[in-house]
């Protein structure tokens, strides 16, 4: 497994590669990255989730997707614990703190878990992303923004949100795209990744030695969010397979781990470019650990294989 997931982190470090040098060459802009981030949210990324969702029932499923549904519920208040330690013990802002504990589990893991186990798969990144849309929403919307309301609005209406329901509701009445409708979805989410990483490339571009430099705290977060988080969790799904959670499949396992071991969730470098003065600080705690992830996630994965 880790070797697979080598190959698949370098191949979009190449297109943050390229999107990097558009950058500093001056061939596109900040502004106009933007609209690999639109098209990415509306219809890349809900194209991927609805193709995960089109799976057949089989027996037992219903009690597996149960039980993932519940270690999915734990890991995340795993995350919030690991939220309010950040914030008492390194004094993180709540920028910093969120862009720990939320993991870019769209554009970073879908096209990995498309590359290394197939479409079958996607249904438990799904899942995922439906749950984490609600904590980013609710928890991350009200701390960056300084509102004790959660957004209801924000959390049932985004693109993942609306795509990951649809895909449920089809699931559950086993409604089937027709051929075309599926290989353009099937199309389209191939895209997930280019677009993604190009998009981090080019707000990598803007990121100078001296903006690093001043952002002391950085190391420490780069080690939290790729490497003490994994491990945490790591423990936790270690704890789970030695009890009632033994009967969800491995790649169950695999696709948790991954999708909580990836760089911030780019989705917050959207909010704090709305609700904060630190969208540059966010984005570039977003690049660099995109840039180190391709020594640490190999490391992790394999660490996961040993005591998984």
């Amino acid at each position: 497994m880790t070797a697979p997931l080598l190959i698949q982190i370098l191949k979009m470090l190449f297109f943050v590669l390229v999107g990097f040098v558009l950058r500093r060459t001056g061939r596109i802009t900040n502004d106009q990255s933007k609209g690999f981030s639109i098209v990415s949210i509306y219809v890349i990324i809900p194209c991927a989730i609805l193709l995960g969702f089109q799976k057949d029932i089989t027996p037992g499923i219903g009690g597996t997707l149960l039980k993932y549904e519940t270690a999915i519920l734990l890991i995340h208040v795993l995350m919030l614990g690991v939220y309010k330690v950040l914030r008492k013990t390194f004094k993180f802002t709540p920028s910093e703190g969120v862009s720990m504990i939320y993991p870019n589990t769209g554009n970073m893991i879908i096209p990995i878990v498309m590359a290394i186990l197939g479409n079958d798969y996607l249904i438990y990144c799904g899942m995922y992303m439906m749950n984490q849309a609600v904590f980013i929403w609710s928890h991350g919307y009200s701390a960056i923004a300084g509102e004790s309301k959660m957004q209801l609005k924000n959390v049932l209406f985004n693109p993942s949100m609306l795509a990951s329901m649809a895909g449920f509701v089809m699931f559950v009445f086993q409604i089937k795209m027709p051929t075309e409708v599926y290989n353009l979805c099937n199309m389209a989410g191939s895209m997930t990744a280019p677009l993604a990483m190009m998009t981090a490339g080019v707000l990598m571009g803007e990121v100078t030695r001296k903006d690093i430099k001043s952002y002391t705290k950085m190391p420490l977060m780069v080690v939290t969010r790729l490497i003490i988080i994994p491990i945490l969790v790591i423990l936790l799904l270690k704890g789970l397979r030695l009890t009632m959670f033994s009967a969800l499949p491995l790649e169950a396992f695999i696709v948790l781990f991954l999708s909580t071991m990836a760089p911030p969730a780019s989705t917050i470098v959207h909010i704090a470019q709305v609700f904060t003065d630190d969208a540059k600080y966010v984005s570039c705690i977003n690049s660099v650990c995109m840039v180190f992830c391709a020594i640490t996630m190999p490391i992790v994965m394999a660490l996961f294989e040993f005591i998984i």
